[in-house]
């Protein structure tokens, strides 16, 4: 019956599915939060219940603190963005999403509240920003991108670059898919694909996230930060994305780059390409 309910949900609207009163979308949180995290459900339960419950996320701020509010749903949700299923880990990935842009709790717990904010989430939105699914890079990113308004998650991604060296290169192949970022020992080096022409979307998500980062941080790891992008292009790539803009002016990504690069000009490092 569940999970009969849960196929309208992800089917049609909320509002379609159970009307205008938020109090029916409040009931419905329940069942579906039981469907996912019931030991006993399937993969495809699972899937199509976080859809449902990322349907319903979105239906305002007090159902989306709801959600991220029910015992056991959010660790629940954290694990299977670590899924090797595709489709389960973007489903995850988009719920957080969801809820990052709709509850306040979420978003301080990723990093937008200095008490309470953890790298080791910064991380995994990070890592997902690098898989070969672009559902989950979208996700993931734009998650990034509004984390990143907050200087915390600013701070956080910094000494994710200054532990990892590959914070930086991420965000900068979400611009232009040709950066290469460093591998683990352990990591294989693969073909996987990213060297496809840039998507729009990434881009402006990329960009935000690294215009976020030089303004959210103090002028010296501003410095260190233009450098390293320096290094791998990403300077470049921020010049011509910008110098673009005379063929395509009404591009959402030309203001944060624009800014991008004034940041690293203020601090000293060369943006000539």
């Amino acid at each position: 019956c569940i999970q009969a309910l849960v196929k309208l949900a992800i089917t049609a609207s909320p509002v379609q599915v159970f009307g205008p009163n938020e109090g029916a979308f409040y009931d419905a949180i329940r069942p579906f939060a039981i469907l996912l995290i019931h030991p006993s459900s399937t993969l495809l339960q699972r899937f199509e219940s976080i859809m449902a419950l990322t349907n319903l996320a979105s239906q305002g701020q007090e159902v989306a603190n709801r959600v991220s509010k029910y015992p056991g749903l959010m660790n629940k949700v954290e694990l299977l963005m670590l899924e090797d299923h595709t489709l389960i880990r973007r489903a995850a990935t988009e719920l957080v999403c969801n809820l990052i842009a709709g509850s306040e709790e979420v978003f301080n717990r990723y990093g937008g509240d200095k008490a309470t904010g953890s790298k080791s989430k910064i991380h995994v939105l990070l890592a997902l920003c690098d898989v070969d699914d672009l559902p989950t890079r979208t996700a993931a990113s734009g998650a990034l991108a509004m984390l990143t308004s907050e200087s915390n998650a600013c701070q956080l991604l910094l000494e994710l670059e200054r532990e990892k060296h590959r914070a930086i290169a991420i965000l900068g192949q979400l611009i232009d898919p040709s950066i290469h970022v460093p591998r683990d020992e352990d990591e294989e080096e693969e073909d996987d694909g990213l060297e496809s022409p840039p998507d729009p979307g990434l881009v402006h998500r990329g960009v935000t996230c690294v215009r976020n980062l030089l303004a959210g941080v103090d002028a010296a790891a501003r410095r260190e930060l233009g450098e390293r992008a320096q290094q791998i292009s990403l300077v470049q790539a921020l010049v011509r994305l910008f110098r673009s803009g005379s063929s395509n002016p009404t591009n959402p990504a030309l203001v944060p780059a624009a800014e991008a690069l004034k940041f690293m000009l203020d601090s000293g490092v060369s943006v000539s390409n």
